[in-house]
């Protein structure tokens, strides 16, 4: 009988040992304890989802007055027809645009690094310092302090005056030195006193007698005509009449070297 008592007590010292270690009472809060703890952590979520959304709008804001900063320093130069324009840039490199052209750069992103777009033609006188670019539709123009021509309006033609000028387009890479020329479209072929002509463009004539005869030819059309036929290297007159008459075009000479389209 002691041997059964002794073992309930020692079953129920087990239970009570095993019930008090392992079984806490749950705490019960007020109604005004659990709305105040409530209140706090809706406040908090709140405050955490405001401040998601705030880092969100610093960083669009600051996107958008890095763009807005960009473009207010965009400046673009055009001129019309028989219009010359005098550009001097942030550097104080010079730029003489010719008619019916554009150039455009940035001038923030300009003391960086000195990019320029080109359409059209222009002449540059670039001061030393960093490398300075031209971009075109027809390739890339790259120099170090020289004096240098861009004809871009069909085709690339970069004449180098004085310096060193890289020229890059899509099936060429060539340095030029002073006095040297490079056309990215051969549309001409060598003869005998005379050059021909495949679909070249007026203006580009024009442009390549007026070198080659050193005189002064001024037009205010567009001349988009395109000529095909040969252009004699003994007389500025016949050159003249060559490329005039198959295009209707016609013209005066006004003095000595000096010529003038008529459009009428």
């Amino acid at each position: 009988m002691q041997h059964y008592k002794n073992h309930i007590e020692s079953f129920d010292n087990k239970v009570a040992k095993v019930t008090s270690e392992a079984i806490t009472v749950p705490f019960r809060r007020s109604k005004v304890e659990a709305w105040s703890l409530f209140r706090s952590s809706v406040i908090q979520n709140q405050m955490g989802s405001s401040f998601v959304w705030i880092r969100y709008a610093a960083v669009l804001l600051i996107g958008f007055c890095t763009v807005a900063f960009y473009f207010s320093g965009s400046k673009l130069y055009q001129t019309g027809n028989s219009e010359n324009l005098s550009i001097t840039l942030p550097d104080n490199s010079l730029v003489d645009l010719q008619a019916s052209s554009s150039l455009k750069f940035n001038r923030w992103s300009y003391l960086i690094s000195r990019n320029l777009d080109l359409t059209g033609d222009a002449v540059f006188s670039v001061e030393k310092g960093a490398s300075f670019s031209v971009n075109g539709e027809f390739g890339k123009v790259s120099v170090f302090g020289t004096v240098f021509e861009v004809n871009s309006s069909d085709q690339l033609e970069v004449i180098c005056h004085t310096g060193r000028v890289q020229v890059t387009t899509q099936n060429a890479n060539k340095v030029l030195t002073g006095g040297q020329r490079f056309n990215s479209n051969k549309v001409f072929q060598q003869e005998e006193n005379a050059l021909s002509f495949q679909k070249a463009s007026a203006k580009l004539i024009l442009n390549f007698i007026k070198e080659f005869y050193q005189v002064e030819i001024s037009y205010s059309s567009e001349l988009n005509q395109k000529y095909t036929g040969s252009i004699p290297l003994t007389d500025v007159d016949q050159a003249m009449r060559a490329i005039c008459l198959p295009l209707g075009l016609q013209y005066k000479q006004e003095q000595p070297g000096k010529y003038r389209l008529i459009n009428d």
